[in-house]
């Protein structure tokens, strides 16, 4: 098959591609895409690999929308239809997870390979670390080190990470690497190119469908709100449009647990006066707490709300905005991560 044995690259912006100018992080200069291109033009003659690149545009990554995911997911399709089987896409950190999300619900159980690499320092610095974690997921991808599926590549500790997209947890405030739910990771990279791979437990949460379109995702109906628990959190202050689903998902503490005792009146209210609003709770982590918390589970029982188990906030947000982008109903949609809910009856 044509192109079955090169690696794509798709670009899209992000620090991968930036530099630094007038003590800012700039795309508005080429310093930065000429780095990372000359770094894949000369890693590929080194290597004997064959890299072909697609820009799907140039921004950075804090300014996507759900729309975007639909641009990366269709320069996907164009890939896999020209026979591309490894595909490399580089990121901005910001949103990584979202992105990775996305295509992780339509790829991750495909025939190809794909591998999301992303930079904390811009590429047109000496020490950038876009250059470690390219060369990382070119060599697992060339060498069909892991299962087709969907991967991130993030150095920490001296070596390049390869976690699984679907394990992804965002980076956190001070971090400069992405982690992965119960430190599951699938491969790692060291320097001298040698590779460690290990299996993975869990399974992946896939969509039941094809990939929506840009304009889909662009046109989607859902009202989706990520909030985080805090003391005095008000449901109260939402806006909503009471003909339009929406769920809200709430991002639980690191517990599972949500401020349960103010909530539950305040749930009651938003039902009221949205009927079509959907109320959940995201995410216990079950191999840590195995039971939740006796005034969180009573919500799940009255039920006020969902609780959900190490599926993330971020997780559930984008499967839920592709799935109702393509015209499914939010009840169905919620159905496909009926294995990830924790009935607490």
């Amino acid at each position: 098959m044509k192109n079955s044995s090169a690696i794509a690259i798709i670009t899209t912006g992000g620090t991968i591609g930036a530099a630094l100018a007038g003590g800012v992080t700039t795309l508005a200069n080429s310093a930065g895409a000429r780095n990372f291109h000359g770094f894949v033009n000369d890693y590929g003659k080194r290597r004997k690999l064959k890299f072909e690149i697609f820009a799907a545009f140039n921004k950075f990554s804090e300014d996507l929308t759900p729309a975007d995911w639909g641009t990366v997911l269709q320069q996907i399709a164009v890939c896999l239809k020209a026979g591309f089987r490894r595909i490399i896409i580089a990121h901005g950190t910001d949103t990584l997870a979202y992105t990775a999300s996305a295509v992780s619900l339509y790829h991750g159980d495909g025939p190809a390979r794909i591998c999301f690499v992303s930079a904390f320092i811009p590429s047109s610095e000496r020490y950038s670390d876009a250059f470690g974690n390219m060369a990382a997921a070119a060599e697992v991808l060339h060498g069909n080190l892991l299962k087709p599926g969907v991967y991130v590549a993030t150095r920490r500790n001296g070596a390049v990470d390869i976690l699984r997209a679907q394990d992804l947890k965002p980076a956190e405030f001070d971090g400069t690497s992405f982690g992965s739910v119960y430190g599951q990771t699938a491969a790692r990279v060291h320097d001298t190119r040698s590779v460690r791979t290990a299996s993975l437990k869990t399974f992946p949460l896939l969509a039941k469908g094809p990939a929506p379109t840009c304009r889909q995702l662009a046109k989607g109906e859902l009202q989706a709100v990520i909030l985080p628990c805090y003391p005095g959190l008000s449901l109260d202050r939402l806006r909503l449009d009471r003909d339009r689903e929406a769920l809200i998902i709430l991002a639980s503490y690191h517990s599972g647990t949500v401020p349960a005792l103010d909530l539950r009146k305040q749930i009651k209210r938003l039902r009221h006066k949205y009927p079509k609003a959907r109320v959940i709770a995201a995410a216990h982590p079950h191999q840590h707490v195995k039971n939740p918390y006796e005034t969180t589970a009573a919500l799940e029982r009255d039920g006020l709300l969902r609780i959900y188990k190490d599926l993330q906030p971020h997780q559930i947000y984008v499967l839920a905005l592709c799935e109702t982008a393509r015209g499914l109903k939010l009840d169905t949609v919620m159905r496909q991560a009926k294995a990830w809910h924790f009935s607490a009856v």
